[in-house]
């Protein structure tokens, strides 16, 4: 794990891992745990590209602004109420996530969603929470999202719709047990050609193939 340098006791303090800073108080609150277990309920937040909204659960104290959404990512920071940049900007992608520490407890930001289209406003949808409600939150995005869409999944040959893929990989996330620790991993374990017996996992759109990743950046 990383160690962060310089102690700051209002401030903002983002970690690579989520490490408290070395002498300075223990955070409160859980911390990445090496699978997922059940836990709070993370804020969520809505915002339109180019725009900031603030983190409601730390009293208005820190905003998140975003910028353009391009493709699958988003540049996205937390700035302080006076608007002083207390974590720089990070390219995120939906189910990337990082632990941050304010005060004494622990939080982590992730991304849940990415609405990008050619037509309406683009916007993203994040969580802030404990690393496990987070991983959760982001997760059930994630399946919600598979589970109402239109679109066409294709495993191993066999065409299948929103509501069986969804299913299937709930029962991929059963069976692979403490290997999915965030959302991230779902993508790459479960959503993915890595899982046992898959040998192609794809989004089909007319007679082009996308990956469930890819499909995550675009989908409406």
């Amino acid at each position: 794990m990383s160690k962060v340098q310089s102690l700051l006791t209002v401030a903002l303090i983002a970690t690579a891992c989520g490490t408290p800073t070395q002498g300075g108080p223990t955070p409160q609150g859980p911390k990445p745990s090496d699978s997922l277990q059940v836990s709070d309920i993370p804020e969520k937040l809505t915002i339109i590209q180019r725009t900031s909204s603030q983190i409601t659960s730390l009293a208005g104290k820190y905003r998140i602004k975003i910028g353009d959404i391009t493709g699958q990512e988003v540049l996205t920071q937390i700035l302080s109420h006076k608007g002083k940049t207390v974590v720089g900007l990070r390219a995120m992608r939906v189910g990337d996530s990082y632990d941050f520490v304010s005060g004494n407890k622990w939080l982590t930001l992730g991304l849940a969603r990415l609405h990008n289209r050619l037509i309406g406003q683009d916007y993203a949808v994040f969580l802030v929470g404990s690393p496990q409600g987070v991983a959760q939150g982001q997760i059930q995005s994630i399946l919600e999202q598979i589970s109402r869409s239109k679109a066409t999944f294709v495993r191993n040959g066999d065409e299948i719709d929103g509501a069986k893929m969804a299913e299937q990989f709930r029962r991929g996330i059963s069976r692979s047990g403490d290997k999915i620790r965030t959302a991230r991993d779902f993508i790459l374990i479960v959503a993915s050609n890595r899982t046992p017996g898959s040998r192609s996992l794809f989004v089909q759109f007319g007679d082009k193939q996308i990956t469930i990743a890819e499909w995550l950046g675009s989908t409406p």
